[in-house]
């Protein structure tokens, strides 16, 4: 196992790069989203030195040091990647994240402003990119804008079962490939990590590019998440990543039929009371923090609901909408009583 490979003291990151691309390969109960998910927090939150930069874990050794306190080697002040502009996107429901995009494939692929120094979380890759679908508009836009990246300060974490699955452009640019193994019960998972390139373990070497997944060689470097179930909370572990081709179905099905009113559910229907359950259900999950608009979106979304029918039952219920920036966060009326 080579020695090369800069990810150490349990930290997940990548120093001396602004940008780069990391899969995370598994079958299902793997634990790739948890260890994704983990990964960026860690980036996000995780204390580093504002003036030799060197990164600490939290809570590592007896300093346990958290930002604002000084660096035990230089002594200036720690920061981490929140404090510093850093943003982070996703499609899954993410705790921490600054938006969430259901749709991700049509958001990324509009190149907008917005979308620089932040990490990109997309959970499903298979789905929202297939190889199979490499020609479509959409595709082509993503596998330009991953080419773009570095311009942008983007790191991009992304989950898939089979990685043959998924746009060939996506695996050429990826950076690190992560192999997760999830213990038993799930309350630890063992990453196995490849330097897809060789950029870090063997940058002389002209054969750079790990041809097949699994690669036919030990990792490069192992590391493991231990009492995974600290993170569960991190996440929405219920979210569906629904194919980027139905959200464009939908759409077009919406456009012929006119759908642009609020959907008046037939309670006298079983499946009109049981979508009636799904929406009350939703309303009384949200928390006293709130919840990102496009998460409850995307709830409706999969209900068969459109937009109209959200901003109606908002209203209807007495929720507030708080919006920072573009970030919009629907809040329970009991909070702002």
């Amino acid at each position: 196992m080579s020695n090369g490979f800069p990810l150490d003291r349990g930290i997940f990151y990548m120093p001396g790069t602004n940008s780069y691309v990391a899969g995370f390969f598994g079958r299902r109960g793997a634990g790739k989203t948890l260890s994704m998910t983990t990964w960026a927090w860690s980036f996000m939150y995780s204390p580093y030195c504002i003036s030799c930069s060197f990164r600490y874990r939290m809570g590592m050794g007896a300093f346990k040091l958290k930002v604002k306190d000084q660096c035990p080697r230089c002594q200036a002040p720690l920061v981490n990647s929140k404090m510093m502009g850093w943003k982070v996107f996703d499609n899954y429901g993410v705790k921490f994240a600054d938006a969430t995009h259901d749709n991700i494939l049509e958001y990324v692929s509009n190149f907008p402003e917005r979308l620089q120094k932040c990490v990109l979380l997309i959970d499903e890759q298979h789905a929202v990119a297939p190889g199979k679908r490499a020609m479509s508009s959409l595709s082509l836009m993503f596998a330009l804008f991953l080419e773009q990246i570095r311009k942008r300060n983007v790191h991009l974490f992304y989950t898939a079962q089979n990685p043959s699955r998924i746009l060939r452009e996506i695996l050429w640019q990826t950076d690190v490939g992560v192999r997760c193994k999830s213990s038993a019960k799930g309350q630890s998972i063992q990453l196995s990590l490849y330097d897809m390139h060789g950029e870090w373990t063997d940058p002389d070497d002209e054969e750079d590019f790990v041809p097949e997944w699994p690669p036919q060689r030990d990792p490069d470097k192992v590391l493991a998440i231990p009492q995974a179930n600290r993170f569960w909370g991190l996440y929405d572990t219920d979210q569906i990543v629904l194919p980027t081709e139905w959200y464009k179905r939908r759409s077009e099905s919406q456009r012929q039929q006119g759908l642009t009113q609020p959907v008046n559910l037939d309670l006298e229907t079983p499946q009109g009371k049981s979508v009636s359950a799904e929406v009350d259900r939703a309303f009384r999950n949200i928390l006293r923090d709130g919840v990102d608009y496009n998460v409850l979106k995307g709830k409706f979304t999969r209900l068969g609901l459109n937009e109209a029918t959200l901003v109606s039952e908002i209203e209807k219920r007495g929720f507030l909408t708080d919006q920072v920036g573009v970030k919009r966060t629907i809040i329970p009326p009991s909070v702002t009583a």
